[in-house]
């Protein structure tokens, strides 16, 4: 069945933001981690 390559609208649209929602908390943990390392090296 080809059905499920097609994409109705509205799955598409909360597919992007499930997507986008990942990214942000993806980044924004990195961003955490990164500044955790640099104070553990500041006090070091």
């Amino acid at each position: 069945m080809r059905t499920s390559h097609v994409r109705t609208p509205e799955y598409s649209f909360s597919d992007l933001l499930i997507y986008a929602g990942q990214v942000r908390l993806g980044t924004i943990y990195d961003h955490l981690k990164t500044l955790s390392l640099r104070l553990r090296l500041r006090r070091g």
